[in-house]
């Protein structure tokens, strides 16, 4: 009888300390999950590039802001060009647009009208033109 209770008692202190461990394991792998999951989201958070962006006509006025759609990233256009996106000189459509974001901004805005806005984390900075039709 008294090796059954001594048994018990044995099995006892065992599982305890396997609970112990348990807790610890899963506790760990909770920190590491967390701390991973925070470092991707601070990668989401980074603000685009300042620089110039493209920007296409879509609608009806180009000379709308609202129809100056921005797109991706492009190089600095030439400070002159007759036959392509320059800073000065042509009188037509404009092509890019020089953008500075605040250390806030989390997104390139859809058109120019939008980076222009009141509280709008963007600023822009300069644009260019192509050659008119």
């Amino acid at each position: 009888m008294c090796g059954n209770k001594l048994k018990i008692i044995i099995m006892k202190t065992l599982l305890n300390k396997l609970n112990k461990i348990g807790l610890v394991a899963v506790l760990f792998a909770a920190v590491l999950i967390t701390t991973q999951s925070a470092f991707k989201a601070a990668g989401k958070l980074t603000p685009p590039a300042n620089g110039w962006y493209t920007v296409t006509i879509s609608g009806g006025d180009p000379a709308d802001e609202g129809n100056q759609v921005i797109g991706s990233l492009s190089s600095a256009p030439p400070a002159t060009d007759l036959f392509g996106c320059a800073k000065s000189g042509n009188l037509g459509d404009v092509c890019r647009v020089q953008l500075t974001f605040s250390s806030s901004a989390t997104t390139v805005p859809a058109n120019v009208e939008a980076a222009k806005a009141p509280g709008s984390e963007t600023t822009v900075d300069d644009t260019a033109e192509s050659p008119e039709d």
